[in-house]
């Protein structure tokens, strides 16, 4: 499953690239019907100029010359997914309605397969997080692991969709995965696909302790966190632990909400848009926020987690147990193209209160605690809140 952290826009958003996409088309209709001019040029960013003039004297000939059948939409379909991989950024992409469909299930916790959230490192397709209990953890795959295959095809180059759909399939069929775990040779696995639920929050309590794990950032998510902070004041709790580890993000709105319980007032997270630099603030009552707070984190803890823990501990000085967090510090909006097709664009940059860009590096933890034994972090949370 893809890892999105992602605003939703209104659906008013997308009327600017769909009539773009109109005119593009419209423009390819005519030239192809009455011939390429000399040159054809666009206006591009900042008045620089683009020439489009062999695009579409390349789709005038190949509807003219191929002998085989030729789909225009495909080649349109193909053009405008080579179109965003122009950008080079390994979190937009163009998805068709069926990969915009899997990214809605994998959102909502909902899905077949063998249960990785994955990513982009260094140019490598990662392992963000496995789910708790899923085939992917029976089958020793851990974060940080690289997958080199899906089956014969090797992902040097794939984009996170691309592989998440090779790897997704009905439960009860196998995929057959190459995963390297870094300083280690490459192992193949042959893996059953399930079908997989994933609770976006558990609670649980050691003592008058409360442990507050929460998995992703989903659909259920906020209402999940405000039940759980009603549990923790009704049985009088003295302080929280927060685990955050393996949690590989989700919307953007489901860490705004969650930080809003822990804290008052301030800022959660600042983005760093083209045209100027916006502040999310908190938008609840801060329930929590008289309650200590430490905050379990892991290379597994990503994107709309980082900005969780990376509030808390700008606001509040929360400390930071585990390791460096994975650093996905970038917003992505799903803009419906039609057809229900979506284009996943990065448009920001996400830094916490204090300016720490999250893409750099990710968090550092305040008390480093290797992810080897979680028992040993556990227990070091719960030594910080003594």
């Amino acid at each position: 499953m893809p890892s999105v952290p992602n605003r939703i826009k209104p659906k008013k958003r997308w009327i600017p690239y769909v009539v773009a996409g109109l005119l593009v088309y419209a423009i390819g209709f005519y030239s192809g019907k009455f011939g390429i001019p000399p040159r054809y040029f666009a206006a591009g960013d900042h008045g620089r100029t683009a020439d489009y003039t062999e695009f579409f004297q390349t789709k005038r000939l190949i509807e003219e010359r191929y002998p085989g059948k030729v789909d225009t939409q495909a080649l349109v379909d193909r053009a405008t997914d080579g179109l965003v991989d122009g950008l080079k950024d390994p979190y937009s992409d163009y998805l068709t309605a069926k990969e915009a469909g899997a990214l809605q299930d994998s959102l909502s916790g909902e899905v077949e397969g063998i249960g990785v959230e994955i990513g982009i490192r260094n140019e490598r397709l990662v392992v963000i997080s496995p789910l708790p209990g899923s085939p992917a953890v029976r089958a020793g795959i851990k974060s940080g692991d690289r997958i080199v295959a899906v089956g014969e095809t090797p992902t040097q180059g794939m984009t996170v969709e691309e592989a998440a759909e090779r790897i997704r399939g009905k439960a009860g069929s196998q995929v057959r995965v190459t995963v390297q775990t870094p300083g280690e040779r490459p192992r193949p696995l042959t893996i059953t696909r399930a079908q997989l639920k994933a609770p976006s929050v558990n609670l649980s309590f050691r003592g008058r302790t409360a442990v507050l794990t929460v998995s992703r950032f989903g659909d259920d998510t906020s209402e999940d966190l405000k039940r759980a902070a009603d549990e923790i004041v009704k049985r009088k709790s003295t302080g929280i632990i927060l685990d955050l580890r393996g949690n590989p993000g989700g919307f953007l709105e489901g860490a705004v909400d969650a930080t809003s319980l822990f804290i008052k007032k301030g800022v959660v997270v600042k983005e760093r848009l083209k045209d100027g630099t916006e502040e999310r603030s908190v938008s609840d009552d801060g329930r929590l926020a008289k309650l200590p707070v430490a905050v379990l984190v892991d290379q597994g803890t990503a994107s709309a987690a980082e900005i969780l823990a990376g509030a808390l501990r700008d606001n509040r000085d929360v400390p930071l147990i585990g390791e460096r967090t994975f650093g996905k510090g970038s917003v992505q909006d799903l803009i419906d193209l039609g057809d229900g097709a979506v284009l996943k664009l990065t448009i920001a940059e996400w830094l916490t209160p204090d300016n720490t860009s999250l893409s750099e590096g990710g968090l550092k933890p305040d008390v480093a605690v290797s992810s080897k034994d979680p028992a040993v972090q556990l227990q070091a949370a719960l030594t910080e809140l003594r």
